[in-house]
């Protein structure tokens, strides 16, 4: 039982503070969406002609006020509903008996995602269901354990290379959440929970966004996250598309959220890229890799791009070392 409670702890953690959100727990719906008055006309936004900057030459990336500002962009709220009954959903062959936990509205969406686990003990899942269209938005899972042998899943085998990841976490969400991301660009990032005892490890190795040594050694293991993204005027839209992929093809997440009403009263406002990020694609001595995402937030103030840095260096002791830091600006607003 203290399992049990601790993994759906660590499941809200995820959800609402891995997001940055600030949420509050109510009776009812947020009043806050945007739906409602976009369904009969879309709100009138202009370019900020000097934008509002949370910046890195003055605060850091925890300091209060960027912390409120990131806040601000995720928050959500959570609330439950009365009497909601059980459903089924069977997803990688599994059928799993669910139960309803919570609904959380963001901004993004406009409304609320139905949250459903399947309260047993064991391996864990929960499911996000959009409560408009009823389809699945977001899946996790957490395994009983990991297994000694590594035994592959669906079609990764111990010759998948990135792309067959890629290509796997892309046929996922299409096929759960009807997300089509084959022709957009990604991000990959590796958490490798279990290094090789036999690869001999190079700077670059160490550095790198993909790593995969299953084929020398079985005992290696890692989580793949791939993240994917369109753009406009070379700033990635404030989309949620992605999924989590162990080295042996079991999917530990996948989500699939577009925000498009959202960020429609927006199309016609120019992203500076050049005045937004050209402060963080500057390079800094002694760091070996060094990666800048842009990504263009709708709020309920205005836009906001929310700038990620993270770099990667390899100390006097040879061990990789990360960083993250982040800052957001906010380029348009919304007039009367």
């Amino acid at each position: 039982m203290k399992n049990r409670l601790f993994i759906i702890v660590l499941l809200v953690t995820a959800a609402l503070i891995g997001a940055l959100c600030s949420c509050q727990i109510k009776g009812g719906p947020a009043g806050s969406s945007y739906e409602n008055e976009q369904e009969t006309e879309t709100r009138k936004t202009a370019e900020l002609s000097e934008y509002r900057l949370s910046d890195l030459q003055t605060a850091d990336s925890s300091s209060a006020e960027v912390m409120q500002i990131m806040n601000d962009l995720h928050k959500a709220e959570t609330y439950k509903k009365k009497e909601v009954p059980d459903k089924t959903e069977t997803v990688f062959g599994k059928e799993y008996c669910l139960r309803y936990e919570w609904t959380q509205n963001t901004f993004k969406r406009g409304h609320g995602a139905d949250m459903y686990w399947n309260g047993t003990e064991g391996a864990f899942a929960a499911l996000w269901f959009d409560e408009v269209t009823g389809g699945i938005v977001r899946y996790t899972y957490s395994p009983d354990e990991t297994p000694d042998a590594l035994t592959f899943t669906g079609p990764i085998n111990e010759d998948s290379t990135e792309k067959d990841y890629a290509d796997y976490a892309r046929a996922v969400i299409l096929e759960y959440t009807g997300v089509d991301a084959r022709e957009w660009k990604y991000d990959v990032d590796t958490h490798v929970t279990e290094p090789s005892l036999i690869h001999v490890y190079t700077d670059e190795d160490k550095t790198a966004d993909f790593k995969n040594y299953t084929k020398e050694d079985r005992d290696f293991r890692a989580e793949y996250t791939f993240t994917f993204y369109r753009e406009t005027d070379g700033i990635r839209r404030g989309d949620d598309v992605k999924a989590v992929i162990r080295n042996d093809g079991t999917v530990l997440e996948f989500c699939g959220e577009l925000y498009d009403k959202a960020l429609e009263p927006f199309s016609g406002i120019k992203l500076d890229r050049n005045r937004i990020c050209s402060t963080s694609d500057e390079n800094i001595p002694g760091v070996l890799r060094k990666k800048v995402s842009c990504t263009a937030i709708p709020a309920e103030d205005g836009l906001w791009v929310e700038v990620v840095i993270k770099e990667k260096k390899v100390g006097e002791d040879g061990a990789a070392g990360k960083t993250e830091k982040r800052y957001a600006v906010k380029v348009a607003e919304y007039v009367e």
